[in-house]
């Protein structure tokens, strides 16, 4: 590869980071504003109630989802336990694996974000765009989401 077209590469992926990180700030400040939650947890939730009802989730799925390490990740699911937004659960197929149960708070408080987030993401992603681009950039995304996707085998 040609040093330019090196460089083109840096400078996308910069922008794609940075763009990226941009987006979910000013999302994250609106949320947290607006329903007084912080986005981890907003986050944390609304992945979690998006996962198939009646279906309790491994905390190392969630981890994985969030791009975050185990300790983050528990340290998150005590915030949000201690809260009343979710419950541990033990997992009776393995007795060293846990679920997340979301509770009727949690649910509550995805809900009341959804508006927020919805708006928000309207006004700083998708409304900047034409249809053509979104649609553009959601096959890109998925592209590289899918090329790039973590194991979901990983233990608690």
């Amino acid at each position: 590869m040609r040093q330019q077209e090196q460089q083109d590469v840096i400078d996308t992926f910069s922008l794609l980071v940075d763009a990226a990180g941009n987006v979910r700030r000013v999302v994250s400040e609106d949320i947290e504003a607006k329903i007084g939650i912080p986005r981890k947890w907003y986050e944390a939730l609304s992945r979690a109630r998006r996962h198939p009802p009646g279906q309790l989730w491994h905390v190392s799925e969630l981890a994985v989802q969030m791009s975050l390490p185990q300790s983050s990740m528990t340290r998150l699911l005590d915030q949000l336990e201690e809260a009343g937004y979710v419950l541990r659960v033990a997992d009776p197929a393995n007795r060293r694996s846990t679920l997340i149960e979301m509770t009727p708070l949690g649910d509550q408080a995805v809900e009341s974000g959804l508006e927020v987030f919805t708006s928000s993401t309207r006004e700083h992603f998708a409304g900047l765009l034409t249809d053509k681009q979104l649609d553009q950039l959601v096959r890109i995304t998925q592209i590289l989401r899918d090329a790039n996707a973590p194991r979901q085998d990983l233990p608690d």
